[in-house]
């Protein structure tokens, strides 16, 4: 390396510090103090407040550098350029036969690696953080946040009043089945819902919510299973190869069987997509169109057993079951889990289990969690129906950080012919000028973000456009640099 290039990446390091601490301290001083009432909410003196303070802002610091730091790459490459200019050294170096574009060479190259820093940031740093940061000012915690109604695969709706974080407890749950699962529309309101973590090895039940003070409604209007325990399993009898003719019930796509133990003998009741009722009897007296019912029996292995099926013990039925299409509904037992929310030991009714893959981060992050997600994380996120209301954003937001790059890359290249081009002139005059070409740039990728959320343009649109509009001038701007 030769040593004007040692002595332009130096310059521009210290540019780009210099830059970077009076932006980002401009930011911090001025949320500060439009949020002192919050913080002030969360101390108990000023000493407190300011240790709050300290631990949020530093927290938040990768945010606010993701939000600045192509403005940032752009003045530092400015004062860099302009300082040589000031100084004479360009002049000198031009006198000397070097011409401009291999002067700001390292300039060039030292923009595109501080663009390595801002991607090594948003897919490392702030992912890592990514709660920290979706807090409010005034949040410690401890306090209850807001549930987003959100979809599972099953297209299976979860929704809920409050939810406190330290306990994953959702609190006036309601989950809403599509007619694909009972064959109707059904809703299972819960006074309290807990997620139960998949990797939580401990609890008798895991990877979904355990629903206490739930009643499920059902089409059960006679007295012949009211009382005894009952296991609602949902099958799409069409995917089964162990079924025979499964064509033999009148109704052989997907159905809804009721399974209770009646005075020690195994009743199975079958209803159809909507909602009608298809067989109803038990396990001596199989009619025809239901035989094909008792050959489930060896796929749900010990549950079918009626010692597990005790008459008026519905709390002895807590064997998980994994139904072939859907989730599996449990009725299940508080033992083994932990204690409800506010030491409440009755809650009324019944207590299941609802295995899906919707956690406790899905309903109750901020709708911009995307922000703070990694990229392979919000490529999967895509196909995610818990991400239904936010995927537009997603996917503007995702093709924008993909093309982040090379529109720093763009900005700069704007904003260097505008001092290259004008030798001479003052330094306030060439950042003035560097800043107003920024705001252009920056008005015309929102104005694009804006748009492509919208659906008026495609999200590949709204991130391609301002980058050829900005690459194309700057093409032509480039040939405005005194060489």
């Amino acid at each position: 390396m030769r040593i004007l290039d040692r002595e332009r990446y130096w310059a521009f390091l210290k540019a780009y510090f210099i830059c970077f601490t009076a932006l980002v301290g401009l930011y911090v001083v001025i949320d500060a103090f439009s949020n002192y009432d919050e913080f002030l909410k969360r101390a108990d003196g000023p000493v407190e407040m300011f240790q709050v303070m300290g631990r949020f802002y530093l927290v938040h610091m990768s945010d606010f550098y993701d939000r600045l730091c192509g403005v940032i790459s752009m003045m530092a490459a400015i004062f860099t350029v302009t300082w040589m200019q000031k100084n004479n050294e360009l002049l000198a170096m031009l006198a000397a036969g070097i011409s401009t574009q291999r002067v700001i060479r390292p300039v060039l190259v030292g923009s595109v690696l501080v663009s390595g820093l801002a991607v090594a940031n948003q897919e490392l740093i702030m992912p890592s953080l990514a709660e920290e940061l979706q807090k409010s000012h005034d949040d410690d915690g401890t306090t209850l946040v807001k549930v987003y109604s959100r979809y599972d695969t099953n297209r299976i709706l979860f929704h809920g009043e409050q939810a406190d974080r330290r306990a994953m407890v959702v609190t006036k749950a309601s989950v809403t089945f599509p007619p694909e699962i009972f064959g109707v529309m059904r809703e299972l309101p819960a006074k309290q819902a807990q997620y139960i973590p998949d990797n939580a090895r401990r609890y008798p039940l895991r990877g979904g919510w355990l629903l206490r003070g739930a009643r499920l409604t059902l089409p059960l209007d006679d007295e012949l299973m009211k009382d005894s325990p009952l296991v609602h399993l949902a099958f799409d009898l069409k995917l089964m190869p162990s079924l025979n003719n499964p064509g033999d019930l009148p109704t052989a796509g997907k159905n809804q069987i009721i399974v209770g133990n009646v005075q020690n003998v195994l009743h199975f009741r079958v209803f159809g997509l909507d909602g009608s009722k298809v067989a109803d009897t038990d396990e001596n007296h199989l009619p025809d169109q239901a035989r094909a019912i008792a050959e489930l029996k060896p796929l749900l292995g010990r549950l079918w057993d009626k010692a597990e099926l005790s008459p008026g013990d519905k709390d002895s039925v807590i064997t998980p079951v994994r139904s072939i299409l859907g989730p599996s509904i449990h009725l299940a037992t508080s033992k083994g889990f932990p204690p409800p929310l506010g030491n409440i030991t009755d809650l009324g009714h019944d207590t299941y289990f609802l295995r899906t893959g919707l956690s406790f981060q899905a309903i109750t992050r901020s709708r911009e969690w995307y922000r703070y997600a990694t990229t392979v994380d919000l490529i999967l996120g895509l196909s995610d129906p818990a991400n239904d209301p936010e995927k537009m954003d997603i996917s503007v937001f995702l093709h924008g950080r993909l093309l982040r790059p090379l529109l720093a890359i763009a900005l700069l290249c704007l904003s260097l012919p505008l001092v290259l081009g004008g030798y001479g002139r003052n330094m306030f005059i060439n950042l003035g000028l560097s800043l107003g070409t920024s705001a252009i740039f920056y008005g015309l990728v929102f104005m694009m973000q804006y748009l492509g959320a919208h659906t008026v343009v495609s999200p590949e649109q709204s991130a391609w456009i301002p980058l050829m509009v900005s690459g194309s001038i700057a093409v032509a701007r480039w040939s405005a640099i005194r060489t």
